[in-house]
């Protein structure tokens, strides 16, 4: 699922000098909870986890045809039962508190200090707001013709998001959240009712035989998404943001975002398979 790869958080939370991370730090440090649930609000993951579900429901909507009515309704009740924003934060500061306890401080306080700063604040409302749009069908229809014409024309500015996907590793990062969560959810199926998508290997060959297609559509979507959200942007300042997520500490930081929603969003895929796969056996009986 495209709108699944939560995890394009295309801001590169690189570091911008010791004066930025002093004065961030005591923001943070002072606050209640795990360090990884006080930096919620300063990431903005709280609205990031309520357009998570709101992609997943706008996929399996448009994923229903004809035939599979009675699926979007299981998967409707099914989410109902196990998918929340509110649960998907709590899941996902558990796995961050897991990994910022094995990181340097300095690199960590570095990364946030860029997050906080007015230019990665400004991207990151860009980047929420693009993707609340994008939840509506013909409004993604509409931005991702306007980045084919663009493209296709050669626009510089086309040419620049496409270097910042592959600098930031967005569609290798999309396609592996979205087959890992794929399989996640068949398997939580076969949990809930035994045999009925078939064996481990049979799921595993039919996930990786959709990997080419997967992948064109996960650079189409991030391309498409970043096109829209960063039209306010300078030529210049995509510069830089290309410049930031293409760097280590930008990558280590948005591989533990990006490995966190990953744990949490596996683990609520998996238990919505299983529900989806009692209530349909339900309805059949």
């Amino acid at each position: 699922m495209a709108g699944l790869l939560a995890l394009a958080l295309a801001v590169g939370w690189s570091a911008i000098g010791p004066a930025a991370q002093a004065q961030v730090q005591p923001q943070v440090a002072q606050g209640e909870g795990s360090l990884g649930a006080r930096l919620r609000p300063l990431l903005r993951l709280d609205e990031l986890d309520a357009i998570i579900v709101m992609e997943m429901a706008a996929t399996a909507r448009a994923d229903a045809g004809p035939g599979q009515r009675q699926f979007l309704s299981a998967w409707e009740r099914a989410s109902a039962e196990v998918l929340s924003a509110d649960r998907i934060g709590r899941l996902v500061s558990v796995a961050l508190d897991r990994r910022l306890e094995k990181v340097d401080p300095a690199e960590v306080w570095s990364a946030i200090a860029f997050a906080a700063s007015p230019f990665g604040q400004r991207v990151t409302e860009l980047q929420l707001s693009a993707r609340r749009m994008m939840t509506d069908p013909v409004a993604a229809d509409a931005a991702g013709a306007a980045f084919d014409i663009a493209a296709a024309r050669s626009d510089p500015r086309a040419d620049r998001i496409r270097r910042l996907v592959a600098a930031d590793g967005l569609a290798e990062a999309s396609v592996a959240y979205a087959m890992t969560n794929t399989l996640a959810f068949l398997a939580g199926m076969d949990r809930g009712v035994p045999g009925s998508v078939g064996t481990e290997d049979e799921r595993i060959a039919h996930v990786w035989a959709q990997e080419a297609e997967q992948r064109a559509m996960q650079a189409g979507w991030a391309e498409t998404m970043l096109f829209l959200a960063l039209a306010p942007l300078s030529d210049s300042e995509i510069e830089a943001l290309a410049r930031h997520v293409a760097s280590p500490a930008s990558r280590r930081w948005d591989g533990m975002i990006e490995a966190s929603y990953g744990d949490a969003m596996a683990l609520i895929m998996n238990e919505m398979g299983a529900s989806v796969a009692r209530i349909l056996g339900e309805t059949r009986l």
